[in-house]
């Protein structure tokens, strides 16, 4: 992995492909503001998430991301804030979320803030919706904020 990349910022950069960052232990903050895509792939039988193993990194801004794929986040166990602040539907796998395959370390959602935008909010037009004031997405948070 690339452990003495601290922080990433791809102003062009439109996907992340599977694998891209994965163990890129000193990355502690990500900011790719024109992102769409986190894809996931296979290879081999085994998949990698984008960002797996990332264990420093503490903040991700995906302002435009729309489709989250597998395990995208996995391994990143210091992960306090997460931004998906699309106004656009968000796609997620059923694995976007979860650790890898086979991965002993975890993601601990209930230990981060996810800020959404407002009309992802419980009766919002945009799906996936909230479901509860820490629900999202299948998963409860420590806390889901809002923007315009």
């Amino acid at each position: 992995g690339c452990t003495g990349l601290a922080s990433l910022d791809l102003p062009q950069a439109t996907s992340i492909g599977y694998g891209t960052f994965s163990g890129c232990t000193g990355l502690t903050s990500i900011a790719l503001p024109q992102v769409i895509s986190i894809d996931s792939g296979d290879n081999d039988g085994w998949e990698y998430g984008a960002f797996s193993g990332c264990t420093g990194l503490t903040s991700i801004d995906l302002p435009k991301a729309t489709y989250i794929g597998d395990s995208a986040f996995s391994g990143c166990t210091h992960l306090t804030s997460l931004a998906l602040t699309s106004p656009d539907e968000i796609t997620l796998t059923s694995t976007s979320l979860e650790p890898e395959p086979y991965s002993s370390e975890t993601l601990t959602l209930n230990e981060v803030t996810l800020t959404l935008h407002q009309n992802k909010a419980v009766g919002g037009s945009s799906s996936p919706l909230c479901t509860s004031a820490t629900e999202w997405g299948g998963k409860t948070w420590k806390e889901i904020k809002f923007v315009k």
